[in-house]
């Protein structure tokens, strides 16, 4: 959503303070569960690890959040089973949280983000879930958006979350240096994080920043770019890996992006 230069310009005055980011300190639950699923090929596998690690830490939303993810694209009906989970548990924050997600639904996001806050006015997930919830709005209010996020990572500025979503923010109004500052911010908080590494790539090429754009793919690939010279090539234009001794080129890391 476009909203007026001048407005922009004073909610950012407001709201874009220097970040002072925290590295995460995942646990070991939260890091053994992302590798569990991401190594499982199976759906209905990834579908039980992620229900066996709901059962076993319900109220843990930082390691039940990976679980809701395979669950909202491998379940059948995933609203409703939150939404039961809930009805069982209704004084639970991250019952609440996982419904609110869960439902994709501006509405419900916004009433289990309220419920959320009204009892822990500084809780990181209240605020991301509050900017979720505008998010999903028909037209949702870019002011309010930079806000909940720029909240969330008050809240908790160890959590790369939020660093991510507000940069996307940013990234939606094209504006490149702020979402530049709170991506590389995030990437303090979590340097491993593939989807904050992801969009800075996108910034930088926006921003024309060739040097740090490839200073930071050599973490993509793990050979060193070779820069080829096409018209030499001995291939002509049907220029082959081989050629280039089956190195990545310069051509090939533009087109990863």
């Amino acid at each position: 959503m476009r909203i007026p230069v001048v407005m922009l310009s004073v909610l950012l005055a407001a709201v874009c303070l220097a970040y002072q980011p925290v590295p995460v300190q995942k646990s070991r639950v939260e890091q053994e569960i992302k590798v569990r699923l991401e190594a499982l090929t199976d759906d209905s596998a990834k579908v039980a690890v992620a229900q066996q690690y709901l059962e076993e830490f319900p109220n843990d939303i930082a390691v039940v959040r990976a679980a809701l993810d395979v669950l909202l694209k491998k379940m059948d009906d995933p609203i409703t089973f939150f939404r039961q989970r809930l009805e069982m548990d209704t004084g639970s924050i991250a019952a609440h949280y996982l419904y609110g997600k869960a439902s994709r639904d501006s509405t419900i996001m916004a009433e289990a983000a309220r419920w959320i806050l009204t009892r822990e006015p500084d809780n990181y997930w209240g605020h991301e879930l509050a900017g979720y919830a505008e998010w999903f709005k028909a037209n949702p209010d870019t002011g309010i958006l930079i806000r909940n996020f720029r909240k969330a990572i008050e809240a908790d500025p160890s959590r790369p979350e939020g660093y991510l979503y507000l940069g996307w923010v940013f990234w939606d109004e094209e504006l490149w240096p702020e979402a530049r500052e709170v991506l590389e911010a995030g990437a303090i908080v979590d340097p491993e994080d593939k989807s904050i590494r992801d969009a800075r790539l996108t910034v930088y090429a926006e921003q024309r920043d060739g040097k740090t754009f490839f200073d930071l793919m050599q973490g993509v690939f793990s050979d060193t770019p070779l820069i080829a010279d096409l018209p030499r090539a001995k291939a002509g234009p049907n220029v082959t890996t081989a050629d280039l001794r089956g190195q990545p080129t310069v051509i090939e890391y533009w087109a990863y992006t």
